[in-house]
């Protein structure tokens, strides 16, 4: 039985903010002002069953993730600075799955 699989997601990151010092005695504060991560795929493949309740499901599948943040330093003297990240990534899989379905739980009684 051929099947097709489609998923997506994002991940949420409240403000952050940090102070840091080094070992000269340097302090400076670290903040996130903007932060944004999603991701997207599908998988398609085909289950031949073994029996009435165990099939291997055989699949290939491709990912694409999306970063990106805005980060502020503030040093107390000096220059501060904004920096801007970004990033995208793409996967491909493949597998095969021993999958048990359980039909004792569509069974009427």
């Amino acid at each position: 039985m051929p099947f097709v699989y489609i998923n997506t997601g994002t991940s949420f990151y409240p403000d952050h903010s940090s102070t840091y010092s080094n070992s000269s005695g340097t302090k400076y504060t670290y903040k996130y002002k903007k932060y944004s991560s999603w991701n997207a795929g599908a998988q398609i493949g085909y289950e031949p069953f073994l029996n009435s309740a165990i099939g291997l499901q055989y699949y290939l599948g491709y990912s694409f993730s999306h970063y990106q943040t805005t980060s502020e330093y503030d040093y107390p003297t000096g220059t501060d600075y904004t920096y801007d990240s970004k990033s995208n990534s793409n996967g491909i899989s493949f597998g095969v799955i021993l999958q048990i379905h359980l039909d004792w739980l569509n069974k009427k009684k």
